[in-house]
């Protein structure tokens, strides 16, 4: 069947006339677009029909027409190739030696100094400021615990007895020649050491008569004043011979 046989039965349909019953049809294959001005029908029995169609004839611009929704996101893109490996790139040029720090100092008026290795120096600037005003006096401390009572040493004209002085106390009896010393510990008072030691007359008498040569010696006669006394007793020295408070030291 041509076009215009196809285009003959299209106006009897329209005009609602009946025709002859005409052989079977042939149903249609497929249809190509064979150009744009063009396609080509292919019929079940292998035949084929090239339609022309008139070239379009490029209307007016029409209204814009309302926004679309959105799409469904598309597939997934495969994956790139990988790129070529680039060339090494050329060493660059050596930098500049540089410089470290190598002293600091702080001047008296507060600066800070900078010494570098290449022999200058870097003035950072005031670091110190001057003293800040004083502050207000703070409120007054806890008062302290009280101390332990100190030691004395005692003198008189007599041995001490248990009920005399307290723990570590000392005591000089001052009627004794030596001066005895006494320390008093728990147990008691004991004694540590005499602080005079007595000392014989050195004196030598001179030989009455003539003779030739020698000749006596005299010794030089010692007494407390001029004894030296021991274990730190020189601040004591005084006259054993009399027996008044004036003889014996000061007690502390």
């Amino acid at each position: 069947m041509n076009t215009t046989e196809l285009l003959e039965l299209a106006a009897m349909a329209a005009e609602g006339q009946k025709g002859e019953r005409g052989p079977a049809g042939v149903g249609i294959r497929d249809i190509n677009q064979s150009s744009p001005t063009s396609f080509t029908i292919v019929l079940e029995d292998g035949r084929t029909q090239e339609i022309q169609v008139p070239a379009p004839i490029k209307g007016e611009q029409g209204d814009r027409g309302a926004t679309g929704g959105k799409g469904d996101p598309g597939p997934a893109g495969s994956a790139g190739k990988n790129g070529v490996a680039g060339s090494n790139g050329r060493n660059g040029l050596d930098g500049q030696p540089g410089t470290f720090v190598d002293t600091g100092v702080v001047t008296p008026d507060g600066r800070l100094l900078i010494g570098l290795s290449d022999g200058t120096s870097i003035d950072c600037g005031r670091v110190i400021g001057p003293a800040g005003a004083t502050g207000a006096t703070g409120a007054t401390g806890l008062p302290g615990k009280a101390g332990k009572d100190g030691t004395s040493t005692l003198t008189a004209f007599r041995p001490p007895s248990q009920d005399d002085g307290k723990e570590g106390d000392s005591w000089i009896d001052c009627s004794s020649a030596e001066f005895s010393f006494y320390k008093k510990s728990g147990q008691g008072w004991s004694k540590i050491a005499d602080l005079r030691q007595p000392v014989k007359d050195t004196r030598i008498a001179t030989a009455v008569g003539g003779g030739s040569g020698g000749g006596g010696g005299q010794g030089q006669p010692q007494n407390t004043r001029t004894l030296p006394l021991i274990n730190g007793g020189s601040t004591i020295r005084k006259r054993a011979e009399a027996r008044d408070p004036s003889t014996c030291p000061d007690q502390r």
